[in-house]
């Protein structure tokens, strides 16, 4: 039998959060996708990939940390969006003139690299998927919600 989290991936994967109704299932799915961005390739490659819906992104995640009790990454969530805010305008101009450039993933490539260490804070790895205090509050909710977020 898939273990519970397994459980929830399966109800979930496929899922767009941005178009799917307000619900627990719909903010712990995007955590996770924040949680993924800020595994793979932090900050900056967050805002790349959700621009411009990464307040909105932010906001669920934000929603299911607190329902989780997750208070070190609640916590952390302020300066992250602070340097979101500073580095959006550079986004969308960026984004903007990738729209006229041949090559795939050379505007990504570009931004990446003039972004992610300036953006970069150490209170990034509070949101690594191995993180073990999110690990743990995360299997709490998923067993204390079990019915709601699998529905």
């Amino acid at each position: 039998m898939p273990d519970l989290y397994d459980q929830f991936n399966e109800r979930w994967n496929g899922v767009d959060p941005l178009h799917a109704p307000p619900s627990p299932g719909r903010d712990l799915t995007f955590a996770e996708r924040f949680e993924g961005e800020m595994t793979n390739g932090g900050i900056a490659q967050f805002l790349w990939n959700y621009f411009p819906r990464w307040e909105e992104t932010l906001d669920g995640a934000e929603r299911a940390y607190r329902a989780m009790g997750a208070q070190k990454q609640l916590e952390a969530l302020p300066a992250i969006r602070a340097k979101i805010r500073e580095f959006a305008p550079l986004c969308a101009r960026r984004i903007e003139l990738a729209k006229n450039e041949t090559a795939p993933g050379q505007a990504f490539e570009v931004w990446y690299e003039s972004a992610e260490e300036r953006m970069s804070l150490p209170e990034e790895t509070l949101f690594y998927d191995n993180e073990p205090s999110l690990t743990a509050a995360r299997l709490a909710y998923l067993e204390a919600n079990r019915d709601t977020l699998l529905a």
